[in-house]
């Protein structure tokens, strides 16, 4: 099973969070996530297994680093 990277980054001057996946050698932008519920679902669209738990294990981390299935 190959895993792929994916960087939460710290928030925008608007609020929004970027989320992008990076695979095959280049970053894959999942989208704007303006609320934990964009967070958890963009993860969960990336396959990650519970996205609510690692955001709940450090929710002020300026970047989240995880990695998808």
């Amino acid at each position: 099973m190959i895993s792929s990277p994916i960087v939460v980054h710290r928030p925008s001057i608007t609020g929004g969070r970027r989320v992008a996946l990076h695979r095959q050698g280049r970053d894959e932008f999942l989208g704007l996530a303006h609320s934990d519920h964009d967070l958890a679902m963009f993860l969960e669209s990336a396959g990650v297994a519970d996205p609510v738990a690692i955001h709940a294990a450090d929710p002020s981390a300026e970047t989240l680093r995880v990695t998808a299935r």
